[in-house]
Formats: C-alpha cells, sequence, structure tokens
C-alpha cells in the first residue's frame, strides 16, 4: 500500500460505521486502507464526545499548516558536530561553533 491521507469522504464512512459500531477492520475494508490507519484516526481525532468527521478533517487541516509552514532550524544544521569536527577534538564536538536557533 502507497501512502497518503485521509480524505473528508473516508472521514465521514469512519465516522458514521463506527456510530454503528461496526468493527476497526470492517471499516478498513469498506474504505479500502490499513486496519492501523483507522486505529489511529479514531485515537488521534477522536474528542470528549467521540469522534467527528468535522472534528478529525479540522485537526488534519491544523497539521498539515504546521507542518508546510517554514520548518525549524536543526541544532546540528551548523555541521558543529560533523564526524569530522568530532576527530578534531578527541571525540568531542567543537562547541565554539554550536549554533543555537532562536525562537521567533
Amino acid at each position: 500500500m502507497t501512502y497518503h491521507q485521509l480524505n473528508r469522504v473516508q472521514r465521514h464512512t469512519i465516522a458514521q460505521l463506527h456510530k454503528q459500531g461496526r468493527s476497526l477492520r470492517s471499516i478498513a475494508r469498506t474504505i479500502e486502507v490499513h486496519v492501523s490507519t483507522v486505529s489511529r484516526e479514531l485515537r488521534r481525532n477522536s474528542h470528549k464526545r467521540g469522534y467527528s468527521a468535522q472534528h478529525a478533517q479540522m485537526l488534519a487541516d491544523e497539521r498539515v499548516a504546521l507542518a508546510t509552514a517554514s520548518p525549524p532550524l536543526h541544532p546540528h544544521s551548523s555541521g558543529a558536530c560533523s564526524p569530522a569536527s568530532f576527530s578534531r577534538n578527541n571525540g568531542l564536538p567543537n562547541r565554539s561553533r554550536v549554533v543555537f536557533a532562536s525562537k521567533v
């Protein structure tokens, strides 16, 4: 199976079948995804009153927006912890070159 995100129709189907008490396997077969996808969807996007397709889609859209925003700076991107810096300092990173990203 290839990776793809659930769409609104699939989330609506999950909500309806879950409300009817159908098993995770049955739901997964119906929308043609792996059973772990359905399990993860219900676990990740349920709230106090249960699973709602609209709420789940809103949360998924928010995660996509955060993921596509400017990527966070990685503390090791300066090369301060490269294998070369370890060998020059007897296995210790060169701490004078470590650059920390400031919060925006």
